[in-house]
């Protein structure tokens, strides 16, 4: 009698788990990639509307007849100090959409 079981490979069983396991690593690998990139284009455009505002905000301090804002006292205390220091000046609130996001800066320009 010919013995059949001397063969050697791997089984349809063996293969067919292999591939399982290699299709489940791909599947989550492209989900960290895909996710990742998101994340990344998300955070660029957040940046740049930052970076317009910030444009905006150094444009408006640096001209003076520029009159925005709203007239403001800041108090500022430190801990273990019964003196207080009051600053006049102008509180300022930037704001730009980006999507269905929104941003907003704010700013306080002292008087001088």
């Amino acid at each position: 009698m010919k013995e059949l079981n001397k063969q050697k490979g791997f089984t349809l069983v063996e293969i067919i788990i292999t591939l399982a396991v290699i299709g489940l690593v791909i599947v989550i690998l492209s989900t960290l990639y895909v996710n990742s990139y998101k994340l990344i284009i998300y955070s660029g455009e957040k940046v740049q509307v930052v970076y317009d505002l910030q444009k905006q905000v150094e444009y408006i301090i640096g001209d003076q007849s520029y009159d925005v804002g709203e007239s403001k006292t800041l108090h500022i205390s430190f801990p273990n100090i019964s003196r207080t220091i009051s600053i006049d000046g102008k509180e300022v609130k930037f704001e730009k959409k980006y999507g269905n996001k929104k941003i907003a800066l704010f700013y306080f320009i002292p008087y001088k």
